[in-house]
C-alpha cells in the first residue's frame, strides 16, 4: 500500500472541509509539479495552504471559491519557499509581459489565472498584485538596512507579505468592485505582516544571515533604532492593535468581512502552527488583539 503523503498532517486536519480541501490541494499541485522537491513538499505546502484558507475564509464562503483561494496559497508556497531562478524568471517575465516560462511556479501562475477564468473572474487586478509581489521578493536581499527608510520598508513589506493578490482573489469570486478606501486594504495587510513577522522572529534569526534583517518589521526596528529585540516586539504589537481598532471601527459590509477575516484567520493559523511552523512564537503572538473581539 502506498504511503500517504499527508499522514504527518491527518491529525492536524480539523474537519472533513478542512481534509478534503487539503486533499485537493495536494493533487492540483502534483498535476502542475515539474519540480524535484518530492510529494513531501507538496503536501506540506498544501497542509499549509489549506490551513490557512479555512482560518481565513469568511464563514459563507462556498466550497469552490475556498479552493480558489488556497490554490493562490499554494502559488505563493511555491513563489515564497521554491526555486530562487523561477521567482527571478517570473518577475521579469511578468514585467516585460514576455510569455511564461518560469518553471513551475510559471505552471501554477497560469493554472492558478486559467482556474479563476474558468469561474469567469476578472484576474487583471490578481495579475497586477502578484507582478508586484514577485519584484519585491527579487528586490529585497538586496536592501541594506543603513539606508532603507521605515516607509520604503513598509512599502516592499506590503507588498511581500502577498496578501493584497489574496484579497483580490476573494474580491473577484464575490463581485466586488475596487474599494474607494484603498487605505483599509492596506491596514488589513498591514497587520498581516506584523503578526507574520512576530510569528516568525525565532525562525530568521536562526537562520541568521539567510534571512534579511529588512524582511521583518521586528529584527528592521531594532536595527533602525539600536533598540533591543524585546522593545520593537512591543512596538510591533502596539501598531498591530493598533490597526486591528481601525478595522474594528471600519463601516460594516462585503469587504470589510473579507479583511477582518483575512487579518484574524491569519493571527489564529499562526497559533495553531506556532510549535510547527513558527516555533517560540506563543507568546508575542498573544500579545495581538482579535478584530472580531468586539463585533
Amino acid at each position: 500500500m502506498a504511503e500517504d503523503p499527508l499522514a504527518p498532517y491527518r491529525a492536524q486536519l480539523t474537519d472533513p472541509r478542512h481534509e478534503t480541501l487539503t486533499e485537493q490541494l495536494l493533487a492540483w499541485s502534483l498535476r502542475h509539479c515539474t519540480c524535484h522537491r518530492g510529494v513531501s513538499w507538496h503536501a506540506s505546502g498544501a497542509f499549509w495552504a489549506a490551513s490557512f484558507e479555512r482560518h481565513c475564509a469568511p464563514a459563507d464562503t462556498a466550497a469552490w471559491e475556498s479552493l480558489l483561494g488556497a490554490k493562490y496559497i499554494v502559488f505563493f508556497w511555491c513563489q515564497d519557499d521554491g526555486s530562487r531562478s523561477e521567482l527571478v524568471a517570473l518577475a521579469d517575465q511578468l514585467r516585460s509581459r514576455r510569455p511564461i516560462r518560469a518553471g513551475e511556479l510559471g505552471i501554477f501562475y497560469e493554472a492558478l489565472l486559467s482556474d479563476m477564468r474558468a469561474h469567469g473572474l476578472e484576474t487583471a487586478r490578481v495579475e497586477a498584485g502578484i507582478a508586484d509581489t514577485c519584484a519585491a521578493e527579487v528586490a529585497e536581499p538586496h536592501q541594506d538596512v543603513r539606508t532603507m527608510t521605515p516607509e520604503q520598508f513598509h512599502t516592499q513589506r506590503l507588498a511581500t507579505i502577498a496578501t493584497t493578490p489574496y484579497i483580490d482573489c476573494r474580491r473577484a469570486a464575490r463581485g466586488l468592485p475596487a474599494p474607494d478606501e484603498e487605505h483599509r486594504v492596506e491596514q488589513a495587510v498591514e497587520a498581516t505582516y506584523i503578526a507574520n513577522d512576530l510569528a516568525s522572529l525565532d525562525k530568521e534569526i536562526a537562520a541568521g544571515a539567510t534571512e534579511p534583517v529588512t524582511s521583518n518589521l521586528v529584527r528592521f526596528h531594532a536595527a533602525r533604532t539600536g533598540q533591543d529585540l524585546r522593545t520593537a516586539i512591543t512596538h510591533a504589537a502596539n501598531r498591530y492593535n493598533h490597526l486591528v481598532t481601525a478595522l474594528r471601527n471600519a463601516p460594516p459590509g462585503p469587504l470589510t468581512t473579507i479583511l477582518a477575516s483575512i487579518v484574524d484567520g491569519s493571527l489564529q493559523c499562526q497559533v495553531d502552527l506556532s510549535t510547527t511552523r513558527y516555533p517560540g512564537s506563543t507568546h508575542r503572538l498573544s500579545l495581538l488583539q482579535l478584530v472580531g473581539a468586539s463585533m
